[in-house]
């Protein structure tokens, strides 16, 4: 096996549980100083954080080390601290619960897991017609004091899942919730309890039952306790880090890769304090397992690929790319207060998700943005596809949109927004003016990964969209031709606009700029004029 081979096999790619890993050898990004911190208050915990962050590596850390000491600790920053003994644990993983249609379903799913779960610690089921929740309840309370950890991952799964009916939502809602009463009825032998999730919903009952709670999804000291930070990037995969520069480009130095490591893939914060930032691991492991591929977006189909967003959005009616605007201001309950879902701000749930972060905290009012050009291409893919009759067929022609255009084939990216403006779905998003023209092609650059700067000031107005890509940059100025008026007349008044009010002058002198009029027909519903400012 080559040496390069060797060192790929290191990498902690993929599903694994703390356990394993650590049997395997892979590196482990020791995070166990933060874990120690929690593991030693005999408390309930909450912690929330998006897909691909590492909760369930967490959940199975917190797992191995209550119920086998430090048998798999070894060199960790623990090590030293754990004077505690071993539990029992019960570790309930609700994402399995992922192929249910009815409360039977679920109720049978879910009562499953608890049997095969709990039955390895001695629970017995006297009766199959006997209520389980009753007699789990009553074996809790048999149990000695303080004797038993429970870690619950991703309790939101099956509620993400019944969204879109209602009804077997309550229904899901109300059976965990009695799950959690009986819980709360025996607390008395809970050492610790720690449940993930990705949101946190006021009406899953868990946060009205389970009082007091502790949130610690937004506390500063353990902003970094799932995600990498740029120290631990540098101190674990150093030698991916050479390793992908040596196959990238003989000249790139760790810092030039650092860098664009950082613009594609850091930027998370979960720190209300804004101070600590941190990559998503599934793309960093990603692009270090493959570093040739170059900095490909893994979040879309990895981490992006929500079916709470999804649901929720088109429930609500909010798939429209208004939602997409960049930057964001929440008060601090809007952010971190539990939340119904029927009154749930889109804003929110993105940041809950994602899609969104904290850029700015100021005395309890937050900046939210997106974090990084991996998810803000993501995002923009996210709703081309949502709002086309074909998504897969919008997403393809997408990702070709910037190839063309460095190509200075902007006719040929005309004809091709064209032909996705063709597959919208009128019903849902229906382009009626000017400003709803802009934003379907800001839409699809973006989700073809271009830079966006949308009504971008100067000293003589503000141009309708810029892009850029490296040191190349267009000016777009779009122009609606509503019945009965003439395109020609339209195209020259944005030609016009465009010198006069010299849109463009501020890039830099050895860029390549190109400035672009493009006219929208009402009747026709597709751009049928387009022209380029000759360069001066």
């Amino acid at each position: 096996m080559r040496m390069d081979e060797v060192l790929t096999e290191k990498l902690p790619v993929g599903r694994s549980t703390f356990h394993t890993l650590r049997k395997q050898g892979k590196i482990y990004v020791d995070k166990t100083a933060q874990i120690y911190e929690l593991a030693v208050q005999s408390q309930k915990f909450f912690f929330a954080r998006p897909r691909r962050f590492g909760k369930s590596l967490l959940i199975s850390t917190f797992e191995s080390l209550f119920r086998d000491g430090l048998k798999d600790f070894k060199g960790l920053a623990i090590e030293s601290l754990w004077k505690d003994k071993t539990y029992d644990v019960v570790t309930l993983d609700f994402s399995t619960i992922n192929e249910f249609k009815t409360k039977a379903e679920f109720k049978y799913l879910f009562e499953d897991m608890l049997l095969q779960v709990v039955g390895r610690l001695g629970f017995k089921r006297e009766r199959a017609d006997a209520d389980l929740m009753v007699q789990l309840g009553e074996w809790m309370k048999s149990r000695p004091a303080a004797s038993l950890v429970m870690l619950i991952d991703e309790y939101d799964a099956p509620l993400t899942l019944s969204l879109p009916n209602p009804q077997l939502f309550d229904e899901v809602r109300d059976a965990l919730s009695r799950f959690y009463s009986v819980v709360k009825s025996a607390e008395g032998c809970l050492r610790f309890f720690f449940m993930t999730g990705i949101t946190k919903i006021e009406n899953a009952s868990i946060f009205s039952v389970f009082n007091p709670i502790t949130d610690i999804s937004f506390r500063p000291q353990y902003g970094s306790l799932a995600g990498y930070t740029e120290a631990e990037i540098v101190q674990y995969f150093g030698g991916f880090l050479d390793r992908a520069c040596e196959i990238r480009h003989k000249n790139e130095t760790r810092e030039q890769l650092l860098a664009e490591l950082r613009r594609m893939y850091d930027g998370f914060c979960f720190d209300l304090f804004a101070s600590t930032h941190v990559y998503v691991p599934w793309s960093v492991l990603q692009f270090l397992s493959d570093p040739g591929l170059g900095f490909l977006n893994y979040w879309h189909d990895g981490a992006g690929r929500s079916t709470l967003l999804t649901n929720f959005l088109t429930m609500r009616g909010m798939d429209k790319v208004s939602v997409y605007a960049s930057e964001k201001m929440v008060t601090f309950e809007e952010l971190f207060t539990a939340a119904d879902l029927a009154s749930l701000d889109p804003t929110v749930l993105l940041a809950q998700v994602g899609y969104l972060t904290i850029k700015e905290a100021d005395n309890g009012l937050f900046t939210l943005g997106y974090p990084n050009q991996e998810v803000r291409e993501s995002m923009a893919r996210f709703f081309v596809e949502m709002i086309t009759r074909d998504d897969r067929l919008a997403g393809n022609k997408t990702r070709t949109l910037r190839k063309i255009l460095l190509r200075d084939d902007f006719g040929t990216v005309v004809e091709t927004v064209n032909r996705i403006i063709t597959g919208l779905d009128y019903a849902r998003w229906n382009l009626t003016d000017e400003a709803s023209c802009r934003n379907a092609v800001q839409l699809m650059l973006a989700a073809a990964g271009l830079n966006m700067q949308p009504e971008k000031h100067n000293a003589l107005g503000r141009s309708d969209l810029e892009v850029s890509d490296g040191n190349r940059y267009w000016v777009l100025e779009f122009k609606w031709a509503g019945k009965g008026r003439r395109a020609e007349t339209i195209l020259e008044e944005a030609l016009r606009q465009l010198k006069d009010r010299r849109y463009g002058d501020e890039v830099p002198p050895d860029a390549e700029l190109h400035r672009i009029a493009l006219v929208f027909s009402e009747e026709a519903r597709k751009f049928v004029l387009w022209q380029e400012v000759p360069a001066s």
